[in-house]
């Protein structure tokens, strides 16, 4: 139903980066019948990172894949549509997984859908970003198969993570590879870290083993992909992430020193402040959004309107405010879980590395001195971690609700009702204050300077905008935790609590 334009209706996205994308067709047009390893027709010549667009026979893992991926976008007119593919794919390895985790379908389902539909993952597919997609549907299942090790190492789950890997790499996006081998990296480190303290020796011990495991899957994936690695590895020192161009030593007039490319490397660096749109994504302005009336005569007219630090962003960072608050929930009734503690270190690290420039103590320490860190742009990229993390500490956290309704241990229905409380005083009191909150926002616009300057005549719009997403994110938590609360008071059922919260969603 989401994406029925695109589907049904003869509709597609277009962005930059999908227009630029077509650069491809007349390489790939030019050289069916075989490959070359350079691509005269991009720029004045690259190596032909094309190739992995092609059907490529002789590699079994894109085989399966591709096969998979044109049986379902088959229906469809759209070429454009086979990419959504991944997204469903990400929706299911997210079921699975927490299905593994709580043998609860609902709360499986609602993890999978907030995870597919998480505004700073679905993003990619609207901008080009595609390839991303093809490592992030992975995630899912290396931390499932992980967590097995933990107890035993079967046969089927050491062939699973064989084949897993080798698809993670397919899309050969090499820095949300690299973010999901720093979130294995915290895995390892955490759980050994904790298995030395409680004196686990068998968790030691399977833990080692499944490292051991992890590494040999990482290693066969990188022999199968290294057709195109080894040429990223062998470009690197020539493009413009590894020395300085030609015509920058022609002219002189830039010196790309190392400050100079760490200003580049940070330019989309997150900020503080901006945590806050996870709970109102219009907090700094949405990003991209259809303005609609006098000024454009009552016509459609895509306009942006963040007015935060980075140069500009199509989308707000936003996973969905009932996701949050829920993961928050989880983290306090969750806390003596391993797994729970680990995604909690996740999403922090990762958060506190997107400030990039804007926190410098933990980013720099990466920039400076973690292997291939520094080819990198885009801090705020790394957030790709927290969206993955807080729906599934939301499912998580549901889950526990369930099982602490039996429990005589009253102290986390009061925090339930409590947080109820706050959160329906918060959206009473944006509708008693709705003038002054607007007023406030507005000042924030003026306090961003020049750069929101050219949204002087969109400040009813964006305020407008700020103040509606306000109250409809407070409406609907403090419907969630009303309707938890009522669960847990044995007003509505267990079944019917999941559901609501899958349709507040």
């Amino acid at each position: 139903m989401f994406y029925s334009p695109l589907y049904f209706g003869g509709k597609t996205f277009q962005s930059g980066d999908i227009i630029t994308s077509q650069s491809s067709k007349t390489y790939l047009e030019n050289h069916k019948d075989g490959y070359t390893l350079w691509n005269p027709y991009i720029f004045t010549g690259m190596p032909a990172y094309a190739i992995a667009t092609g059907y490529k026979w002789f590699n079994i893992v894109y085989v399966v894949t591709n096969t998979a991926r044109n049986i379902f976008s088959a229906p469809f007119n759209n070429e454009y549509a086979m990419w959504t593919f991944y997204l469903v794919a990400l929706a299911y390895t997210m079921f699975f997984f927490i299905m593994n985790k709580t043998k609860n379908g609902l709360i499986s389902l609602f993890t999978s859908l907030v995870t597919s539909f998480s505004t700073g993952i679905v993003v990619f597919l609207y901008i080009g970003h595609v390839t991303k997609l093809t490592a992030i549907f992975v995630f899912p299942v290396i931390l499932m198969l992980l967590l097995n090790f933990q107890k035993k190492i079967k046969l089927l789950d050491v062939m699973l993570l064989l084949f897993f890997i080798p698809v993670m790499f397919l899309g050969w996006h090499v820095q949300i590879i690299f973010y999901i081998f720093f979130a294995v990296m915290i895995y390892f480190i955490y759980f050994i870290s904790r298995s030395l303290i409680t004196k686990d020796n068998f968790l030691f011990k399977q833990l080692l083993k499944s490292a051991a495991i992890f590494l040999f899957a990482v290693l066969v994936g990188l022999g199968i992909q290294s057709d195109n690695f080894t040429q990223v590895w062998e470009y690197s020192p020539y493009s413009t992430r590894g020395t300085e161009s030609i015509l920058d030593k022609q002219s002189g007039s830039v010196q790309k020193t190392e400050t100079a490319f760490y200003e580049y490397a940070t330019s989309w660096s997150f900020s503080p402040g901006e945590v806050l749109t996870w709970i109102v994504p219009s907090y700094y302005g949405f990003g991209k959004s259809v303005y609609n009336g006098p000024l454009t005569q009552n016509t459609d007219v895509e306009v942006n309107t963040y007015f935060g630090q980075m140069p500009f962003v199509d989308v707000a960072m936003y996973m969905g405010v009932i996701v949050f608050f829920l993961a928050i929930i989880s983290v306090v009734i969750n806390w003596k879980d391993p797994f729970v503690r680990y995604l909690t270190i996740l999403a922090v690290v990762a958060t506190l590395i997107s400030f990039g420039s804007t926190f410098p103590i933990l980013y720099d320490l990466m920039f400076h001195y973690f292997p291939f860190f520094d080819k990198f742009r885009v801090p705020s990229m790394m957030l790709v971690l927290v969206q993955l993390s807080l729906p599934i500490l939301a499912g998580l956290g549901i889950a526990k609700i369930i099982s602490l309704k039996n429990e005589s241990d009253k102290k986390y229905d009061n925090l339930v009702r409590n947080t109820f409380f706050v959160l329906s005083v918060i959206f009473i009191l944006s509708i008693v204050l709705a003038t002054p909150i607007k007023s406030w926002f507005l000042g924030r616009i003026v306090d961003a300077g020049e750069k929101a300057s050219r949204l002087q005549q969109l400040n009813d719009y964006m305020s407008e905008m700020f103040l509606n997403d306000l109250r409809l994110a407070f409406f609907f938590t403090a419907a969630v935790f009303g309707l938890i609360f009522a669960y847990l008071k044995s007003f509505v059922s267990r079944d019917l609590m999941i559901a609501l919260i899958i349709v507040f969603r």
